[in-house]
């Protein structure tokens, strides 16, 4: 079993190493690439609940006769070309 003198001997060992500034970078690095990937997540996640929503929005306009099916359609169509282009975004 690791007592606590122990566990702080090591901890002190590692710190004193030449290796300490590599593995804290090293660990600060893998942290960040974590964040980013769940902050990418996250983003594409709700990025697809606001089209939804959209299309949801748009197609009770449509149903109650507030709007033009091919208006709608436009809608839905505009900004399309671009919207998803690899490598504009933070999140490719």
């Amino acid at each position: 079993m690791l007592l606590l003198a122990d566990l702080d001997q090591i901890i002190h060992d590692v710190i004193r190493s030449p290796f300490s500034i590599p593995l804290a970078a090293i660990i600060f690095g893998c942290g960040a690439w974590m964040v980013r990937g769940i902050g990418c997540a996250v983003s594409r996640v709700l990025g697809a609940r606001g089209k939804e929503q959209t299309k949801r929005e748009l197609a009770a306009y449509v149903a109650e006769g507030t709007l033009d099916p091919d208006k709608a359609a436009a809608i839905l169509d505009a900004g399309r070309p671009g919207a998803n282009v690899k490598g504009q975004g933070t999140c490719t």
